[in-house]
């Protein structure tokens, strides 16, 4: 069973019983009309860059989200019920 198989047997039928119709979605789409590129140059120090930034904004967010345990449920559960 290949990719097209995959969504013709599984994810279409439960798009279309869930009520979307044909227009609403494509089952294949080309992005490009030749080869990806990606560039690399400097990868590691962005790399450095990004994990930096996480680690600063874990620091931030930790007296938010992990020393209060109460502040974290009732965040998420405003969140389910839409009240954010």
């Amino acid at each position: 069973m290949n990719e097209a198989d995959t969504c013709q047997t599984y994810i279409l039928p439960k798009l279309k019983t869930s009520g979307w119709e044909d227009v609403y979605f494509t089952e294949q789409m080309v992005l490009t009309h030749g080869p990806s590129v990606v560039h690399l140059d400097n990868f590691p120090a962005r790399l450095t860059s990004l994990r930096r930034l996480q680690s600063a904004a874990e620091v931030e967010l930790r007296p938010l989200f992990f020393a209060e345990r109460t502040l974290m449920p009732s965040i998420l559960d405003k969140a389910f019920k839409g009240e954010l």
